[in-house]
């Protein structure tokens, strides 16, 4: 039998529960879905800026603090979702940090930290809400956040580009998985989005930048220039919303960045070409 299409062919009366909601690409995700009717429960670590997004976005939002990184943490945030709105069509697993440096730069516990959210928080998503989607039998929709990043590896990104590489390769894996089940999935791949997400980089565990000296470090300074040149968290939520009609299994947002894509598939044919020759 072939395989169902998502049903998700329009937003309102749906449930949806997004992490990172309290600013940036997932206040902007929020604010789209509300716009276009659905139920929205909002998610983020930071309650004061969380209840004042949720504030912003009037009565078909909802809030609940929420450490994507302890899966008790999550499994509470979807019992929160049910009572709330009853079912659960939409799942974004958006939070995400930011890590810079390489071999001898990272701390062990930025690392942890890194990994904890960026993937472990898409993983525990994954686990908490899809047998929810399955159970009420209406189809849904997931999507994770990965990056750029998860296709062309940069420089001094050594667990930046580990953990979104990984979100990549989950989602693929997993909309295989549900393609049968009436659940799409998607993962979000932005370039460079005009929001303050550098600033995650003052929270590393290890405190290596303060938020008093942050915006000093070069690494930091050099994607706080590039962020602020790029496209608007609203538009990539449009396009994000715009692609779950159209079940696309990537999202991407970048006009300047498909070289990277380009060259990556280059470097691995050229490489795959190689090795068989000399087999």
């Amino acid at each position: 039998m072939a395989p169902r299409t998502p049903p998700i062919t329009a937003f309102q009366g749906k449930g949806a529960f997004v992490t990172g909601a309290a600013s940036g690409i997932g206040f902007a995700l929020s604010e789209a879905l509300v716009r276009r009717g659905a139920n929205v429960m909002m998610a983020d670590i930071d309650q004061a800026r969380l209840e004042q997004a949720r504030d912003r976005l009037g009565h078909r939002a909802e809030c609940v603090v929420c450490d994507v990184s302890d899966p008790g943490s999550v499994e509470a945030a979807a019992a929160k979702t049910i009572e709330a709105f009853d079912k659960v069509h939409l799942l974004f697993n958006n939070a995400a940090v930011s890590v810079t440096g390489t071999v001898g730069d990272i701390p062990m516990e930025d690392w942890h930290w890194a990994v904890g959210i960026n993937l472990m928080g898409v993983l525990y998503g994954v686990e908490a809400f899809t047998p929810l989607m399955l159970a009420h039998g209406e189809g849904g929709h997931i999507v994770n956040t990965s990056s750029m990043a998860g296709h062309s590896a940069p420089p001094r990104a050594l667990s930046y580009a580990a953990t979104k590489f990984a979100v990549v390769g989950l989602s693929e894996s997993l909309r295989l998985d549900l393609k049968g089940d009436g659940i799409g999935v998607s993962v979000l791949c932005p370039g460079w989005v005009a929001t303050e997400f550098y600033r995650t980089e003052t929270l590393r565990p290890s405190g290596l930048l303060p938020a008093a000296s942050a915006m000093e470090h070069p690494d930091v300074l050099d994607s706080a220039k590039l962020m602020s040149r790029g496209i608007s968290a609203s538009q990539v939520a449009e396009l994000t919303l715009n692609s779950i009609l159209l079940n696309r299994s990537h999202i991407f947002t970048s006009p300047d960045a498909r070289f990277l894509i380009d060259h990556r598939h280059k470097v691995l044919t050229t490489n795959y070409d190689a090795c068989l020759a000399e087999i």
